[in-house]
C-alpha cells in the first residue's frame, strides 16, 4: 500500500506542477488507510459445509441468501443491508449446526438485525408472514437474540466489513487513479457502480464462489469486468490501452497488499467467470421464490378473473 500511496502522491505532485490546479492527494491517502482498515477486519470464512442429512447443506445455504436478496428488494433497502445479512447467515452457519427446519427463521432474523444495523426499522409481522412459514414473531425474536449471542454483536461498536465495503473501497481508489491520470475512458466506466454490485449480490448467491475471501472475489469481479470491457473494443485506441494499463498496475498492487495466493486467483476467477456467463445470458436461477397468496372469499369473489387465476391483458389504445 506505501508503494501505491508514492507512485499516486509521485504523479499528482507532477501533475499539479503541469495544470497548476490542485489533485486529491488527501483522498488518496483517505482511501488507502480505509482499504487497510477494511483488509484488517475482512474476516475469512470457509464454506466448508459437511453436515449431516438433516442440516443446512451449501443448496439450502444458498437457497437461504437467495431468499435475502428477495427481501431486500421487496423492502426496498440498499446493498449493505443484504451483504451484511449474508454475512451473518454464513457466520452463523459456520459455528453452530443447524437445522433445516430452522433456516428460515434464522435467515429472516439475520436480515431483520442486519436492517435495524443500518438504522432501518421493519415490521417483524410482515417479515414473519413474507417467509410464509411456520415460525411467528416471538420466535423470530428469540432467535435474534441467539444470532447476536453467538455472533458477539451487542458488544461491538463497528459494522462488520463486507464484500460491498471493499468493493466500494477499490472503486473509489480506482477512480482517484482515473481523475489524477486524466483517463476519460476509465472514468466513464466507473461512473455507474450499481451493476458491479448487484452482480457482486449475485456471487454470493453461489456457493462456489461465496466461499472465497471477500477481497479475492472483488478483484476477481473486477478482472472478469475489465476483460468484458475490452472485448468490446475491438480496436482500442493507445490513450484507451494506457488507461487500462494504469488501472492493472493498481489492481496488481491492491492483490499484493491483500496477500493473494495465485492458484487460489486462478480458481476465483473461473468461477467468477462462469457464474457471471450465467447472469449475463439471463439464466433461470434454481433458487426461484415460490410464494402462494391467500386470497379471502370476498375478493376472489369480487374477481371473475380469480376462477382460473388467469387474465387477458386489454389492448392498449395509443392516442
Amino acid at each position: 500500500m506505501e508503494h501505491v500511496e508514492q507512485v499516486l502522491s509521485r504523479r499528482a505532485k507532477l501533475r499539479s506542477k503541469r495544470r497548476s490546479r490542485p489533485v486529491p492527494d488527501a483522498l488518496v491517502v483517505k482511501v488507502c488507510n480505509k482499504l487497510q482498515q477494511a483488509l484488517n477486519a475482512e474476516e475469512i470464512l470457509e464454506n466448508d459445509f459437511e453436515r449431516k442429512p438433516w442440516e443446512v447443506t451449501l443448496s439450502d445455504r444458498d437457497r437461504a441468501v437467495h431468499f435475502l436478496r428477495f427481501i431486500n428488494v421487496w423492502y426496498d433497502l440498499p446493498h449493505a443491508v443484504f451483504f451484511t445479512a449474508t454475512a451473518y447467515v454464513d457466520r452463523f452457519l459456520m459455528r453452530i449446526k443447524v437445522q433445516k427446519k430452522f433456516l428460515p427463521c434464522l435467515t429472516a432474523s439475520c436480515f431483520n438485525i442486519a436492517a435495524k444495523v443500518h438504522h432501518f426499522d421493519i415490521d417483524t409481522s410482515h417479515l414473519a408472514k413474507l417467509t410464509q412459514s411456520k415460525f411467528n414473531v416471538t420466535d423470530l425474536e428469540r432467535m435474534s437474540s441467539i444470532i447476536q449471542t453467538k455472533l458477539d454483536l451487542k458488544s461491538k461498536t463497528a459494522l462488520d466489513i463486507t464484500a460491498w465495503d471493499l468493493l466500494g473501497a477499490i472503486l473509489e481508489l480506482c477512480r482517484l487513479i482515473a481523475i489524477q491520470f486524466n483517463a476519460k475512458a476509465l472514468l466513464e466506466m466507473l461512473s455507474n457502480p450499481e451493476p458491479l454490485f448487484i452482480k457482486l449480490q449475485f456471487l454470493m448467491c453461489h456457493s462456489p464462489c461465496s466461499g472465497y475471501r471477500s477481497s479475492l472475489l472483488v478483484l476477481s469481479l473486477l478482472q472478469c469486468e475489465i476483460e468484458q470491457f475490452l472485448t468490446k473494443q475491438p480496436n482500442p485506441s493507445k490513450s484507451l490501452s494506457k488507461e487500462m494499463f494504469y488501472l492493472i498496475v493498481g489492481l496488481v498492487e491492491i492483490k499484493k497488499l491483500c496477500q493473494i495466493d495465485l492458484e487460489h486467483s486462478g480458481d476465483c476467477i473461473t468461477a467468477v467467470s462462469e457464474t457471471l456467463n450465467d447472469y449475463n445470458k439471463g439464466a433461470k436461477s434454481v433458487y426461484y421464490q415460490k410464494r402462494s397468496w391467500n386470497l379471502s372469499s370476498s375478493t376472489m369473489a369480487k374477481s371473475h378473473y380469480s376462477r382460473n387465476f388467469y387474465s387477458m391483458l386489454t389492448a392498449i389504445i395509443e392516442e
